[in-house]
């Protein structure tokens, strides 16, 4: 009889055999957990065991059983079939069999081998633990079973004793594991129960060693198993060949050095390890068995007490993106951040794609930060528009890992293009700022504590003082991006303007002079005068004598305007004539107009004679036709000249003394009288003579002693 119990895990890969909606699962997705195989054995009057029948109600003990855990979680509708068969070298399940003339049967075999399924109704997750019972009576913890395939016809009396669905059989092991004889039980996924090439998940041997079936092919004591079962590092088949009768086994998760939680890996090994299975009644007579009737194996059925099912609660830890990364939408000058949430991951490396195909791990550097961080930060998001990003979360205990989807992108949107325009001002002042437009929003700031926020594209800033300012616009468009500009202004205080406007007279040129220091000047006058230019000065002409209106505005190096006004008279010129007579026999008599200032008469030679008198006499003129000036002016200092043609004609005197010589006493007047227009007096030895009208006469009175002669 079939007595070695080993489990079989078996991790199963997305086959094609499963068609329908449930989870595919592969070898050391499921693992067996606990089994208890010491029913009754349908033993009775007629069927004794040992040297002493003992007449045993079929079935009332206990019916065979066994546990298994699913490190995978699974759907609705999932389905797994259970046998005892053997599994064949050669591949595959034993065929069924028909039973031979001890069981009632025409055929001859002597198995009572069979095959059931579990199929469940929700989704369940990694971790949890099955019982079903697979004897008598089909029945599961959770889930349903149903009998797929039974040996008939069986014994069907005594009532109990037949057929069974799966009649796993302990028998005594007289050398613990060197036998081959025994039974086993995998579990499977196909498109049914004797479908050609099924998904072995898992297998026990419960007595006897796994062995080759070549020769025995159809011996349901011996099976094989699957190498798929411990292909590529795989742990998913166990042997619990202990002392005497292993009727009943579990993985005892309570068990010193034992684990209830990790990752399947690391589960399914501890689980695949015989030495952490505990079997009952250990270190007794009766280890690991439950009943026999005997005398030589009267173990008490007692013993199954508490022993099955088994209690442990298992964690199966799963490497799981519980949160995908999202698509982010950034400014050029900003950061954006990606972030994964995955349960049990300790690693992480962040790939990029400018297509979504094509992927590259990326690197910390001067663009990502994070890049093997569950956050990736892209410091300079310039130039990765439309890029794609996913995670690969790993661990390596399983080792296990997960990639998100790819579906997160990376949207940079452009900076506003902005500048700031702030022209120099001057006191009083107030500042225009003049930012790019068209955008939706501007905060304006300066270095004076200026604020202001709006949504026009220029502001302005009053009450400043001279000095330097700094200005900077924040500018905001449609897609929420910002950019900056700044500004510098200077306010200057306007310098002193005066304008100078001498006096002049009519028909001189009138010279305005403003103070120095402008870069401009513009001047404007009441008689339609204008003058621009960089000089200081400037002469306006053509002014007939009134008073008039002259102003000047001059623009500074720093931009200030700065006026003045000045009037400036233009004096008339006076009026002059000039008239003269000839002095008998000395000179001529020179008359001007009157009521001027100054006098100024030029005659011929260079004789001048100047004063305030408007009359003066030349003498000493010889006889002949010259032309006299006088030059005059008024009180404003405005000068004419007025000019005059004179004919002197000066005789030469004779003089004729009767007598011709007369001697006088000093004090005596003398008197002398000439002809021919000359006239000459003096006092002393010498008589001067000048041109006079006839007769003239000179009276020298009174005389000293001494001659009086004519030159």
């Amino acid at each position: 009889m079939k007595q070695l119990y080993k489990l079989f895990l078996l991790t199963l890969t997305l086959s094609p055999l499963l068609s329908w909606g449930q989870t595919t699962l592969g070898p050391g997705d499921v693992v067996f957990v606990a089994f208890n195989i010491s029913d009754d054995r349908g033993l009775g009057p007629t069927n004794p065991v040992g040297p002493t029948s003992v007449p045993i109600t079929p079935g009332s003990i206990q019916d065979d059983q066994f546990q298994f855990m699913l490190l995978k979680k699974v759907t609705a509708n999932t389905k797994i079939y259970f046998t005892d068969y053997g599994w064949k070298t050669s591949g595959g399940f034993q065929p069924s069999w028909t039973a031979g003339p001890q069981n009632n049967g025409s055929g001859t075999g002597s198995a009572d081998d069979g095959i059931i399924s579990w199929t469940t109704s929700t989704s369940l997750a990694a971790g949890t633990v099955v019982r079903i019972t697979c004897k008598y009576t089909l029945s599961a913890s959770i889930g349903t079973v149903t009998g797929e395939e039974k040996i008939t016809p069986f014994n069907t009396s005594p009532a109990g004793t037949g057929p069974y669905w799966l009649n796993m059989t302990e028998s005594p092991d007289p050398a613990p594991g060197t036998v081959t004889n025994g039974d086993e039980l995998f579990a499977y996924q196909a498109t049914s129960a004797r479908a050609a090439n099924p998904i072995v998940l898992t297998g026990v041997r419960f007595i006897g060693l796994w062995a080759p079936t070549t020769g025995t092919e159809f011996n349901p004591a011996v099976s094989d198993f699957p190498t798929s079962l411990t292909a590529n590092g795989m742990n998913a088949a166990i042997e619990v060949n202990h002392y005497q009768y292993p009727a009943a086994a579990k993985y005892d998760c309570a068990a010193p050095g034992n684990i209830s939680t990790g990752f399947p890996r690391p589960l399914r090994n501890a689980i695949m390890t015989k030495a952490k299975w505990t079997v009952p009644n250990l270190g007794t007579s009766c280890e690991g068995f439950f009943y026999d009737p005997t005398t030589n194996y009267g173990c008490p059925q007692t013993s199954l007490a508490g022993f099955l099912p088994s209690t442990c609660t298992f964690t199966v830890l799963e490497l799981i993106i519980v949160q995908q990364p999202v698509s982010k939408v950034v400014c050029a000058d900003q950061t954006a951040t990606f972030s994964v949430s995955a349960t049990n991951a300790t690693n992480y490396q962040w790939q990029s794609s400018p297509t979504g195909s094509t992927w590259t791990n990326v690197s910390n550097g001067p663009v990502y930060s994070g890049a093997t961080s569950a956050t990736l930060t892209v410091l300079n998001p310039t130039g990765l528009n439309g890029t794609f990003y996913r995670v690969i979360a790993s661990e390596t205990t399983e080792p296990a890992s997960a990639t998100s989807n790819g579906a997160a992108t990376l949207t940079v949107n452009p900076l506003p293009t902005v500048t700031l325009q702030a022209p120099n001002v001057c006191t009083p002042a107030s500042a225009t700022l003049t930012a790019t437009s068209g955008l939706v929003s501007y905060t304006y700031t300066g270095s004076n504590g200026f604020s202001s926020t709006g949504t026009s594209n220029t502001t302005q800033v009053a009450g400043l003082t001279a000095g330097p300012y700094s200005f900077t616009v924040k500018a905001v468009n449609s897609n929420g991006c910002s950019n900056t500009a700044t500004a510098s202004l200077t306010v200057s205080d306007p310098l002193p303007l005066t304008l100078a406007t001498p006096a002049v007279c009519e028909g001189s040129a009138l010279t305005l002079t403003a103070s120095s220091g402008f870069s401009s000047y513009t001047y404007t006058g009441s008689n339609g005068f204008t003058s621009t230019g960089t000089a200081s000065s400037t002469q306006v002409t053509g002014l007939a004598a009134n008073t008039y209106s002259f102003s000047v505005a001059g623009t500074s190096p720093g931009g200030c305007r700065s006026t003045a006004t000045a009037s400036a008279t233009v004096n008339p010129l006076p009026t002059v004539t000039l008239a003269g007579t000839v002095v008998c026999g000395t000179g001529v008599s020179l008359t001007a107009t009157g009521g001027l200032s100054s006098y100024t008469f030029v005659g011929p030679g260079g004789i001048t004679a100047v004063g305030t008198s408007n009359t003066t006499t030349l003498t000493g003129i010889p006889s002949g036709t010259y032309t006299f000036t006088v030059i005059a002016a008024n009180s404003s200092g405005c000068i004419s000249s007025a000019t005059v043609s004179i004919n002197a004609q000066i005789p030469t005197p004779s003089i004729t003394t009767n007598p011709n010589t007369t001697t006088l006493c000093a004090g005596a007047n003398l008197r002398l009288i000439g002809a021919g227009g000359l006239a000459s007096g003096g006092r002393g030895r010498t008589v001067l003579a000048a041109p006079c009208r006839t007769p003239c006469w000179s009276t020298y009175n009174p005389l000293t002693a001494g001659s009086i002669r004519s030159p």
